[in-house]
């Protein structure tokens, strides 16, 4: 079992750092506060994490220009990673999302997370089998962290939204 440790690498939450054995292995960056696009790096790998549209949850995520998986955000919070391959996992989390696993379609996880609780969520552990292909690894290890992180910006933008208009229709 090899174990990656993730962490916030700026208090934005705009930079990430993974670590094994206390070495960078690679970063996770998300370049704009206006756009949920970021881009993960690491020695061999560039992963491309773009939202398709404004109004579509959905992520594309190339490699060098090519298509190589899409997330998927459901409508009740769910999340699925679907390769151009046709091979499928799912985001299974807890309750308080401390822990999360990517999973193929048979439940069979393939790779945890295990994240830090309230006054230290900007780091964690990630789990994965020493069998798993090396390229796999790299794209659920980052797309794990990245959806993590996609999910609080989301809900971040959501309370700004619905706060202020709570309170101006209790004016009324």
């Amino acid at each position: 079992m090899k174990t990656v440790h993730w962490k916030r690498a700026n208090w934005l939450a705009t930079r990430f750092v993974f670590d094994l054995e206390q070495q960078a292995v690679g970063h996770l960056l998300f370049p704009s506060s206006w756009n949920f696009d970021a881009v993960y790096t690491d020695r061999d790998t560039q992963l491309r994490f773009a939202q398709r549209s404004f109004w579509t949850g959905d992520v594309s995520i190339t490699q060098q220009g090519e298509p190589i998986g899409t997330i998927r955000f459901g409508v009740l919070g769910g999340q699925s990673l679907t390769l151009v391959t046709g091979e499928r996992f799912r985001l299974s989390t807890g309750f308080w999302q401390q822990a999360a696993s990517w999973q193929k379609e048979n439940g069979e996880t393939v790779i945890r997370y295990e994240h830090a609780a309230l006054g230290s969520r900007g780091k964690g552990i990630v789990c994965s089998p020493d069998a798993l292909p090396p390229a796999l690894e790299t794209l659920l290890l980052s797309s794990g962290v990245y959806v993590r992180q996609l999910t609080q910006k989301r809900t971040a933008v959501m309370v700004a939204i619905v706060i202020p208009l709570i309170a101006g229709a209790n004016r009324h």
